[in-house]
């Protein structure tokens, strides 16, 4: 779905950074302040995620549905890296200091209960990590490429501040331009469903995502050099007035 043509192997190579890089997962982390100490991620593919945190002193764990890329993050990164365990099945983690789940929420079928799982690996003292592409966030994106048919969720900054509660965690920092939320365990709290005001609010962010008027008169005028076959003499003048 994401990199027709390309092996597990190449996937796994491209996407891992390069030794100490401070990656902007990691950036956000250190932003929390939180010491150096026990981070695992849920949902890691092949574990490029957790290569600069180890880089950085953490002690990592990661786990994915996808074998391949497990033994691939075993093998070529060297990684503790486990398949998820069935439901209700017991789940071998040290104490973890921050839970990673990065781009996985918006795939669940059961955001809820997913939340719900990992508040049961959570200490009090546990950060859990939650990066999703907002609603906010589609002039980031493009129209195009923020709807994927993998994506089973959308969600808004404030959607996700709803489920988030309902799943006994309460929001201690956002950044929504980003897409970023870090929890903290707390007792799960019944909100009432969204109100006509916040269905409104998510639907004025699809229709400013669907206009960005920027992005659409660049589309345009790529269209129309496009169609009158001068795209790439465009893209030759660009380049030689950039120089």
């Amino acid at each position: 779905m994401y990199f027709p043509g390309e092996t597990p192997k190449d996937v796994l190579l491209r996407k891992t950074p390069k030794p100490n890089t401070v990656s902007p997962l990691l950036r956000y982390v250190q932003q929390l302040q939180i010491e150096t100490g026990n981070l695992i991620e849920w949902g890691c593919g092949g574990g490029w995620n957790l290569v600069p945190f180890r880089d950085a002193g953490w002690s990592v764990q990661g786990f994915d549905y996808d074998r391949p890329y497990i033994e691939l993050g075993r093998s070529l990164l060297g990684l503790q890296l486990d398949e998820i365990p069935t439901e209700g099945s017991g789940t071998q983690v040290d104490q973890p200091d921050v839970i990673v789940l990065n781009h996985v929420l918006e795939h669940a079928i059961d955001p809820k209960a997913l939340l719900q799982r990992l508040h049961n690996l959570c200490s009090d003292t546990t950060t859990l990590v939650v990066g999703v592409p907002l609603l906010e966030t589609i002039p980031i994106w493009h129209w195009r490429d923020f709807f994927h048919v993998a994506h089973i969720h959308y969600f808004s900054a404030e959607s996700l501040v709803r489920v988030a509660t309902q799943s006994g965690f309460q929001i201690t920092h956002s950044d929504i331009q980003n897409g970023m939320f870090s929890l903290k365990k707390n007792a799960a709290v019944d909100s009432p469903p969204p109100s006509k005001n916040a269905v409104l609010r998510s639907s004025i962010l699809l229709m400013k995502g669907f206009v960005e008027p920027p992005y659409r008169t660049r589309q345009l005028i790529r269209q129309t050099l496009a169609a009158f076959r001068l795209l790439h003499l465009a893209r030759r003048l660009k380049k030689r007035v950039a120089g």
